[in-house]
């Protein structure tokens, strides 16, 4: 993970997770020389050794005499974490999902190499720094904030804790902890793991899109129907998906699994998704999801299993508007939001998608016509021209009262064929290409032979 994405991760309306990188800057350096009737303890490699000044059985008379301070020898070397703790969970686990095949005990630690500077390695990369110690106890700066703790020179060990009201997080790190490690292996008993068993499976739900900026500005908020699929393995590493319905009424989920709006590849636990990489389609080819968003856990505000993301969609041309996607496991009822105000929003085909639960949804029939070779997909037209006409044909089956065919389109582009590219399960795809180059895909459904979905790009697609 780079460093700038190392950084404390929140998610809408649910405490959820962190990961910190930390980045020490600066600190004193505490004076080594002890000061009358103090004790030194100080470490020569693994031993230890304590020196004394005189204390004499007369000036232990004096109460003025007697040892009132401890000066520690700063400590030298590496200690490995051994406790990870945020708001009182272990999270040593997540680091070694983190780190996958390449975790490591002894990837995070603390080191002191002499003067007042140490390395501190708790996420992904060691990242240098100042430290203060006065007496026993050490500091640490994390980003303006102070890790403070206690360092115990005779059992070797350092506790770091920091509570910023939202998160209390407590580290201990140990010169001699055992770091030998095998990696786990996984074997498939069919067992499900607990996070199989809590977020795997077909969840429904809605986009809600808003606060549109640049060439989006001033159109109206808009509510999609949406699925996601979450399917992830035994070792918790697995792929996301979410699919976009319509704004006006249900599809199901075959119909619209082929239009995928965001696929990402996630780690996950019990507790909480993790993002690792993804992107938005789009109709530039892809926009990548900021990760740090994408840390997805159950929603704390329902009255069922519930997931809730918010982020912020930009193309390629700056662009864009903000979104809030709000997912229950398929099967869920949304009771709880039947009767509410603009604030308890249902997907907008929530009433056909309760029929369909209870066998009442209408006969989505099927399609039984088949699908021409296609032509060569030129156009003599140019690259402009031909996407005004796509955005014609997608907003009019999109948000008309048609569903366009194969042969509309053909129509619809002066009786072109388009180029046959590739057919799925479930889809097929044809091209055309604009006369001055650039060009676009368009995507229709097996089953239905309705279009389902099309994009262009001029850096993608040229002319054959």
């Amino acid at each position: 993970m780079e460093e700038d994405n190392k950084m404390k991760k929140r998610i809408f309306a649910l405490l959820l997770a962190l990961v910190m990188v930390f980045a020490i800057a600066a600190c004193g350096k505490k004076d080594e020389t002890p000061a009358a009737g103090t004790q030194r303890v100080s470490r020569v490699g693994a031993g230890r050794t304590s020196e004394s000044p005189s204390i004499t059985p007369d000036s232990v008379d004096s109460p003025d005499m007697l040892p009132t301070a401890v000066a520690v020898a700063p400590p030298e070397g590496k200690y490995y974490l051994t406790v990870y703790e945020m708001n009182g969970e272990d999270w040593m686990d997540i680091l070694k999902l983190m780190g996958g095949d390449d975790y490591h005990p002894s990837s995070y630690y603390i080191e002191f190499q002499g003067g007042d500077t140490c390395i501190l390695a708790i996420d992904y990369g060691p990242t240098e720094s100042d430290f203060t110690l006065d007496g026993n106890m050490i500091t640490v700066d994390m980003y303006g904030n102070d890790l403070e703790g206690e360092y115990d020179a005779l059992s070797e060990t350092i506790t770091l804790e920091l509570d910023d009201g939202d998160y209390a997080l407590k580290f201990v790190f140990d010169k001699n902890a055992d770091i030998s490690y095998i990696p786990e292996t996984t074997t498939d008993d069919g067992a499900l793991t607990a996070a199989q068993e809590k977020w795997n499976g077909l969840w429904y739900g809605y986009m809600f899109a808003m606060d549109y900026f640049g060439y989006y500005e001033g159109d109206e908020d808009e509510l999609y129907d949406s699925f996601m699929v979450i399917d992830i393995g035994d070792d918790g590493k697995g792929t996301l998906t979410i699919c976009l319905g319509s704004t006006y009424g249900y599809y199901p989920y075959d119909y619209v699994s082929d239009l995928v709006f965001v696929e990402a590849d996630i780690i996950a636990d019990e507790y909480h998704i993790e993002v690792t990489e993804g992107q938005i389609l789009d109709d530039y080819g892809n926009a990548p999801l900021v990760t740090e968003n994408w840390w997805l856990g159950q929603s704390g505000l329902t009255d069922e299993p519930a997931i809730v993301i918010a982020d912020t969609y930009t193309d390629a041309d700056g662009d864009g508007f903000d979104y809030l996607f709000s997912f229950r496991m398929y099967g869920s009822r949304w009771e709880d939001m039947l009767g509410g105000g603009s604030a308890n929003r249902l997907p907008p085909g929530y009433e056909e998608y309760i029929a369909e639960l209870d066998g009442e949804a209408p006969d989505w029939g099927g399609y039984s016509g088949e699908f021409p070779a296609g032509g060569d997909g030129l156009l003599d037209i140019t690259y402009d021209e031909f996407k005004e006409l796509l955005d014609e044909i997608s907003n009019d089956s999109w948000f008309g009262d048609e569903d366009f065919t194969y042969d509309d389109v053909v129509e619809y582009l002066g009786g072109v064929e388009g180029r046959f590219d590739e057919e799925y399960e479930s889809s097929i795809y044809y091209e055309w290409f604009a006369v001055n180059g650039g060009g676009a895909y368009v995507l229709f459904d097996v089953e239905d032979g309705e279009l389902i979905f099309s994009g262009y790009s001029a850096s993608e697609y040229t002319n054959p």
